[in-house]
């Protein structure tokens, strides 16, 4: 809610808790919003980034990072479902903008044995 994205002298993100088995992150407003795009930033590990093609690297994909995912209307019904993603930022468009007081963010599966995180949510509306 600071408009920085990733940590700088303290934690700037939301993690879920290790020990919830279906984390998820609700976005809720007093009135209902018209939302065209949705932009999510991963943790995909800045600090360990993946050397070089040249040299052998442990891990095919940041454990950090969601690799299942799925975005839930108000309704409650899916409205995106990303189910391999590897990449640090995910922009979903839709033809038709959503119109909804609430978008649920369920982090259902990470690349490696640790909590969701996400650094960064962008809610744009028609125009944008």
């Amino acid at each position: 809610m600071n408009g920085v994205t990733r940590p700088t002298c303290a934690p700037n993100a939301w993690t879920a808790d290790p020990s919830d088995p279906r984390p998820s992150l609700v976005l809720r407003w007093k009135r209902p919003q018209t939302i065209a795009r949705l932009e999510l930033g991963f943790d995909t590990d800045f600090d360990h980034p993946m050397e070089s093609v040249l040299m052998g690297h442990p891990e095919r994909a940041m454990p950090f990072c969601v690799k299942h995912y799925r975005v839930l209307d108000g309704t409650g019904r899916v409205v995106a479902e990303v189910t391999d993603n590897h990449q640090t930022r995910n922009t979903m468009r839709w033809s038709e903008p959503l119109l909804t007081d609430r978008l649920t963010i369920e982090c259902l599966e990470s690349h490696g044995p640790v909590p969701a995180t996400l650094f960064e949510v962008l809610v744009y509306g028609p125009g944008n």
